[in-house]
């Protein structure tokens, strides 16, 4: 019998018991005193109880679970509670991969065990072990997942698809493909160094993507953007946020927006989120008009919004081709990709373009605006905007690379060659010559 197998039966046994017992009369006797630990364990009995009944418990049934259960069987369906681990099968079609995930060979050191199925107290332990001792994780993307200060790490249910990283805590939420039809979500602190916690699992129907967590919560919508501390659910005139340690939150948004389906930032770190503006496409490819296309325009389609004040930073950014062609053996079709049909980044997609993360110095983000002339930096808390570059004949990409004391580097990209400086020297008023 496999291990999800197991602790799906477990759970069944445990809720069926539960409501058993509180349906028979025989019970109703006084109610005993509690200690401190079993009063935890009821409130996990109750929840169980809301799940399968769709309301709380009365007092009285509460009176008849406790009376018959006792101390010792209260512990024990309560450590059952904390199994609830079922197999939830999720395709990851329809979350976005924005690279391509080749099979390598693990390395031992890197490979983290997952060999135990964790309850939701130890997702909520590992949120906890948090520290901002001032030291910062670097995170970059490879093709098979991503390294944590240069080393990789693999994981070995399988491919990592995607994953959402904050530098300063070192938290990092990332989906797995199992192989078999189900996207895993596990949660790993890169600064404690210890296992990572399964936290849920994805699945698919059609456009809709749900996410159903070992703790019972769940959340849907078109897309799902692993961040460091949860999960951003998109939809169309709203979101939904997934926090390991706080919950599920819905949260509409400024109207004329709608949450970009491909976040290349830390949403949950900086607190922010890319919004693009609901409109029309332009006749003219997107550009809207030649003022965009040559920067004499203030048209922007995307703007960063913050999750707790309401704010918006507009971007003088506008759609470009997010379009990329592909063969197929139905011919070839056109379709939005963050690549290119040779796996090259399609730096015309917005992806490319804007990026933001935590910093020493704070939420920063880094865009190309004004028709490709100007590369900045942004401050994210008040929208102050300084200017990295500016190149009249355009700026055709930046990387941004963390930096193990909290800052980072930006590297401007034209002529063939990469132009770096870093963003403490860009705040102090410097620019790329």
């Amino acid at each position: 019998m496999s291990r999800f197998t197991t602790l799906r039966t477990a759970a069944l046994t445990f809720a069926g018991t539960t409501l058993l017992l509180l349906s028979n009369p025989v019970f109703a006797q006084e109610t005993p005193q509690i200690t401190p630990e079993q009063a935890q364990m009821l409130k996990e009995l109750k929840k169980s109880f809301r799940q399968s009944m769709g309301r709380d418990p009365t007092a009285d049934e509460q009176q008849r679970l406790l009376t018959a259960m006792g101390n010792a069987q209260i512990q024990l369906l309560g450590a059952m509670a904390g199994l609830k681990s079922a197999q939830f099968d999720r395709s990851p079609a329809g979350q976005p991969n924005p690279m391509p995930t080749p099979v390598s060979a693990p390395s031992p050191a890197a490979v983290p065990s997952t060999a135990n199925t964790p309850s939701n107290g130890t997702l909520l332990a590992l949120m906890r072990s948090t520290n901002a001792d001032g030291s910062f994780a670097i995170f970059e993307r490879k093709s098979d997942g991503f390294s944590i200060n240069g080393q990789p790490f693999i994981d070995p249910d399988g491919k990592i698809l995607d994953f959402g990283a904050d530098a300063a805590t070192g938290l990092v939420t990332y989906l797995v493909d199992d192989g078999a039809g189900a996207a895993l979500v596990k949660l790993y602190n890169a600064k404690a160094k210890g296992q990572p916690v399964l936290a849920g699992r994805l699945r698919a129907n059609g456009s809709r993507s749900t996410f159903e967590g070992v703790d019972g919560q769940t959340a849907g919508g078109e897309t799902i953007v692993p961040m460091s501390r949860g999960l951003l659910v998109t939809r169309d005139e709203s979101i939904v946020l997934v926090d390991w340690e706080t919950g599920v939150s819905a949260k509409s948004l400024p109207e004329g927006f709608h949450a970009a389906a491909y976040q290349n930032g830390d949403v949950a770190g900086t607190r922010n989120i890319l919004l693009e503006r609901t409109r029309n496409p332009s006749p003219l490819g997107g550009y809207g008009s030649l003022k965009e296309l040559f920067g004499k325009s203030d048209a922007s389609d995307y703007a960063f919004y913050n999750l707790d004040t309401g704010n918006l930073v507009s971007l003088q950014f506008t759609r470009g081709k997010n379009e990329a062609t592909f063969d197929t053996p139905a011919g070839r079709i056109t379709r939005e990709s963050i690549r290119e049909e040779d796996g090259r980044p399609n730096y015309s997609h917005y992806y490319w373009s804007i990026n933001w993360t935590n910093s020493k110095h704070g939420p920063l983000a880094v865009a190309i605006e004004k028709g490709l002339q100007d590369l900045n930096l942004i401050d994210l808390q008040t929208g102050t905007k300084h200017n990295v570059v500016h190149r009249g004949a355009g700026i055709q990409r930046f990387e941004l690379v963390q930096l193990s004391d909290g800052d980072f580097e930006i590297r401007g990209g034209w002529s063939f060659k990469d132009h770096p400086i870093r963003a403490s020297e860009v705040l102090a008023g410097e620019k790329i010559q």
